[in-house]
């Protein structure tokens, strides 16, 4: 009789987790604690809003955001019109693990903690920065509307969330920091739909649009750490934007053809492969707008 009573609470206390781990399944992750900070201020100095801003945003603010998905650094909600995405920063990318809590006696994972925690910080200032730099210097061309980085300032009413499961929250904007943009089209998708619907010059064009932004932005210092393009490039209104903005950075020296050269290259191979097998036309109209830029590196990569 004591065996049965013995095993009830392993199990109960196993089938209590697996409870647990298929509702974080099937809620892809998402929990409120991982979208709120402790922090009062990330950034300061950013732009002051006008008052038609102001308004703007309230407007845009002033209804419930639905679960779209996840990336590798936020969590991205749709509004409820369709028009506009709000991405929310996953805070257990910059916080340790729970179990490095538990051990703060033992000196060599005290000191290990210590160690992955200023690792941590140090990601989390830097994709910060990168919000700030796109907000001031990318706007257009990361279609942002607002960057909410400095929690003191709250131009808007509460945010509502849905999740995926379709359970409600309201933040207050001194409890979050997150991403206003228009929603766009992922470039992979905008370039299926002109082709199929037999537009090619237009698909053409919009690849040298895409060559033109990555080079003014070089010709400003500014820099993309992230070679995922097509995964990090988007459209809206027929123009190509920045959908991820988590690691741009400002460095000078890549105003140098010599410097941007090679990094573009490698931006661009990932998209030129995927054009010569689906659309090997516009694979040889990216190879001929690379080859017109002042590259000092070949083009071997990108034409063979």
């Amino acid at each position: 009789m004591k065996r049965p009573a013995m095993l009830f609470w392993p199990l109960a206390a196993a089938l209590l987790g697996f409870l647990c781990y298929g509702y974080y399944r099937a809620n892809d992750g998402f929990l409120p604690s991982h979208i709120l900070s402790h922090t009062v201020a990330s950034i300061t100095g950013l732009p002051s809003l006008s008052d038609g801003e102001k308004g703007h945003i309230a407007d845009i603010m002033n209804q419930p955001f639905y679960y779209l998905g996840k990336g590798c650094q936020s969590y991205a909600f749709v509004s409820r019109d369709g028009k506009y995405v709000v991405k929310l920063p996953k805070y257990q990318r910059y916080r340790n693990r729970f179990w490095l809590a538990l051990l703060p006696f033992l000196p060599t994972i005290n000191s290990y903690a210590h160690i992955e925690q200023e690792r941590k910080e140090k990601k989390r200032q830097e994709t910060f920065d990168s919000y700030a730099l796109a907000y001031q210097q990318l706007r257009d061309e990361a279609a942002l509307e607002y960057v909410h980085l400095d929690k003191r300032e709250v131009p808007f009413p509460p945010l509502i969330l849905y999740d995926r499961l379709g359970h409600r929250y309201s933040f207050a904007g001194g409890e979050v920091e997150f991403l206003l943009q228009r929603r766009c089209i992922a470039l992979s998708e905008a370039l299926d739909a002109l082709m199929i619907q037999k537009r090619e010059e237009e698909g053409k064009e919009l690849l040298s649009q895409l060559v033109a932004l990555l080079l003014s932005e070089y010709r400003r210092g500014i820099v993309d750490k992230d070679l995922l393009l097509m995964q990090n490039t988007g459209v809206y209104e027929g123009n190509p934007v920045h959908i991820d903005i988590g690691r741009f950075a400002y460095d000078p020296s890549f105003r140098q053809p010599a410097i941007y050269g090679p990094h573009l290259i490698k931006r661009c191979e990932q998209l030129h492969t995927w054009l010569m097998l689906f659309h090997p036309s516009l694979a040889d109209h990216l190879a001929q707008q690379l080859s017109l830029t002042p590259l000092t590196q070949n083009l071997r990569k990108v034409s063979n």
